[in-house]
């Protein structure tokens, strides 16, 4: 005679659960209602005339380079940077290559570089 297995009632595949702890099944998405937008609307003597408006647009300087490494021992790192047919190296404190750009920080996934105003945290290898 064979004994007859254990059940627990709330046991995964028991008779009394429906519940599969090892199925991932998404909530879900909670509806967002629209909120109109109110525009405040101007006469034209009250606001400043469009062809009187100048707007100064400052473009961020481009690098050119993307990190692909760093190296060297931890008192003496130095990152490398690659751009279409140009490898370049900087220590801390260079510039990298013909750009304005110096190089002011090397971390473990990034490298931080620099302009007169301008700061970019960039990804080593991408």
């Amino acid at each position: 005679m064979m004994p007859e297995p254990l059940r627990f009632p709330g046991a995964v595949g028991g008779e009394g659960s429906k519940r599969n702890v090892f199925a991932f099944v998404e909530a879900p998405p909670v509806p967002v209602a629209a909120t109109p937008v109110r525009v405040a609307e101007r006469r034209a003597d009250e606001g400043v005339r469009p062809s009187s408006v100048v707007v100064d647009v400052v473009r961020e300087p481009e690098l050119g380079y993307r990190c692909i490494g760093t190296f060297g021992p931890a008192n003496r790192r130095f990152a490398v940077f690659a751009a279409p047919g140009e490898i370049v190296n900087a220590e801390i404190g260079e510039r990298i290559g013909k750009t304005a750009f110096v190089l002011r920080e090397i971390g473990i996934e990034t490298v931080t570089v620099e302009t007169a105003n301008v700061v970019k945290r960039l990804a080593i290898g991408s």
